[in-house]
């Protein structure tokens, strides 16, 4: 949690700026904005007039590499009321609960405008996420790409030959094997949502760690209880979505995002070997680009952080390639073994 100025308990009087001005990241449709200009203030408990200096990613990178200056590290009152202001704060609280919420979202008994929570109980929740929740979520995603990365290595040691398999085979597999994933993910997803009866009962916040999250998180962005957990996407939604030119280029992305990358990807190992490597070399010299890519995304986050903008930089991420397949197909063949790795590797630090 960053560190805030020291603030006192403020009044609702001390509040400023409308509603609309404290309204969600996304920009409501013109009818939500007429219905929140209007809004009057309520009486409610009085909220946090210290904003959170919370850094993303990007931001933090900036930082570290001096192109933008790090935060004062200022004390603040860690009893003060963190609660911030938000279109909640209306006495027209029922028009916007119609407006925003679904009535089946799972969230309602946390739901409380006139809830309020201090600075020290929103730190002690976000450190509780980090550790309980994030952490475990970076051992399974780490355990599950060592799992489904080590073929590759494994192919190097004349897995193929062994088996009797040729490289047709080895691609067929691979498919086969990402198919199965996908087929597994919807049977695993639903095992995973009745796990809580047995093994974690008490889950890992009680009843006001909860609301902090939930309000916390709904005053940020009223639009996120707009849909439940258990609501599917109807065809019709699915065809609207598909009609919406605006999004087609992120479509298009999405299926060609760092496409061409993966038969370079799949074939380093045995193209190191087919071009003189040993085992172990071969191995060794599959981890470079790996620890390139790890550095690139970094990068790439906070470029995207200082032009302030994600979808042209996702984007423009694909002309990294372009140069690497231009050396690869002007290059004489048989390409030197050295030169093909410098040049795979560069290609596949593709952040």
């Amino acid at each position: 949690m960053a560190t805030n100025k020291e603030i006192d308990t403020p009044s609702v009087g001390e509040q400023s700026g409308s509603p609309s001005e404290q309204d969600s990241v996304r920009s409501p449709g013109k009818k939500e904005a007429n219905v929140i200009e209007t809004l009057p203030r309520s009486t409610a408990p009085p909220l946090s007039t210290t904003e959170p200096k919370r850094m993303e990613l990007g931001d933090v990178v900036l930082r570290f590499l001096g192109i933008r200056k790090g935060p004062r590290h200022e004390k603040y009152n860690p009893d003060a009321i963190a609660t911030q202001p938000s279109i909640w704060d209306s006495e027209k609280i029922e028009e916007l609960k119609e407006l925003y919420i679904h009535p089946k979202w799972e969230n309602w008994p946390a739901f409380d405008q006139n809830f309020r929570w201090t600075w020290k109980e929103e730190t002690a929740v976000r450190h509780k996420v980090d550790w309980k929740i994030m952490v475990w979520a970076c051992v399974m995603f780490t355990a599950l790409n060592i799992d489904r990365g080590n073929i590759k290595n494994a192919v190097s040691d004349n897995m193929l030959d062994d088996l009797g398999l040729t490289k047709a085979d080895y691609n067929v597999g691979q498919t086969i094997a990402r198919v199965g994933f996908l087929v597994a993910e919807l049977p695993s997803q639903l095992i995973s949502k009745r796990t809580k009866s047995w093994w974690n009962p008490k889950g890992y916040f009680t009843e006001k760690e909860q609301k902090i999250i939930v309000n916390s998180v709904i005053r940020d962005d009223p639009q996120k209880g707009g849909m439940y957990n258990r609501q599917g996407l109807s065809v019709r939604q699915i065809w609207e979505c598909a009609k919406d030119y605006d999004m087609w280029p992120l479509y298009a992305l999405g299926l060609l995002f760092g496409l061409p990358k993966y038969p370079v990807d799949q074939y380093l190992t045995l193209s190191f070997r087919s071009l003189g490597f040993n085992v172990i070399h071969t191995n060794l010299l599959s981890i470079p680009y790996i620890v390139g890519s790890s550095i690139t995304m970094l990068l790439i986050t906070a470029l995207s952080e200082l032009v302030n903008n994600r979808s042209f930089v996702a984007m423009a991420e694909d002309a990294w390639l372009l140069p690497c397949f231009i050396a690869l197909i002007a290059l004489p063949d048989p390409i030197s073994a050295w030169a093909y790795f410098a040049i795979s590797t560069v290609l596949l630090s593709f952040p």
